[in-house]
């Protein structure tokens, strides 16, 4: 069982990283925009709903460490 929460816990890592990288993507763009460079408003739509599915991944995820970890709990008694 630990192999599978390994996995997960490395899933979730990785999530972890694309939703900073999508953080970090608004944020220069938000920018930009307030300083009124560029028009880089139209790349925010797709990165929100890339951040979006992100951050429903990484609630299914974060349950299935739950699940896995009280079936870990279960079978170790």
């Amino acid at each position: 069982m630990s192999v599978n929460t390994s996995k997960v816990r490395k899933a979730l890592d990785r999530l972890a990283y694309a939703s900073l990288v999508l953080d970090i993507c608004i944020a220069v763009i938000t920018a930009l925009s307030l300083v009124g460079v560029g028009e880089g408003q139209h790349f925010l739509i797709p990165i929100n709903y890339l951040l979006t599915v992100v951050v429903v991944l990484s609630v299914a995820m974060f349950a299935v460490l739950l699940a896995l970890k009280s079936k870990e709990i279960q079978l170790s008694r």
